[in-house]
Parts: C-alpha cells; structure tokens; sequence
C-alpha cells in the first residue's frame, strides 16, 4: 500500500457502505468467513480500488474505531446500501 489512504470519513457513501457491511460480517460470521465470502471491494477511490483483497479488508479493519462511532441507524443504513 503505497498510496495515501482516505479516512472513514473521506470515503464516498458507497465506499463507506462496502466498508460497514464487511465489518459487519466480521463481527457477525467472524474474520475468516467475511474474508473469504464478503470481502471489502471498494468502488470509487482510486488508492482503495487499487489494494488487493487482503490490502482492502486490512484497511476496512482499520476503520473499526470510526465504524463503531457510528449511530446504529446510519451504520445499518450503511451496510444495507452495498451493493
């Protein structure tokens, strides 16, 4: 990852949906399974279309803390809005 990566709060809205329904699934089905079966693919910033599966989910855990700082209704309004 060598390009500079956006905050949670830089990220388009479908961008941020991508990331909440990956986390989501972690904290629902586990690390693993998300990974493997819903893994973060991000649509509309450059560097963050460009990271590989594994780069993606890495970053999309990285956000956790502004996830989680989130109201529950836009959380759940996020994660249901990825496509």
């Amino acid at each position: 990852m060598t390009a500079a990566l956006p905050t949670f709060d830089e990220l388009t809205q479908q961008d941020q949906a991508q990331l909440c329904q990956f986390i989501h699934k972690v904290s629902w089905e586990g690390e693993k399974y998300a990974r493997s079966d819903y893994a973060c693919r991000f649509v509309d910033h450059p560097a963050l279309v460009a990271l590989d599966e594994d780069e993606a989910c890495g970053y999309a855990l990285s956000q956790k803390a502004a996830v989680d700082s989130l109201d529950d209704e836009r959380f759940v309004n996020l994660a249901n809005a990825a496509r």
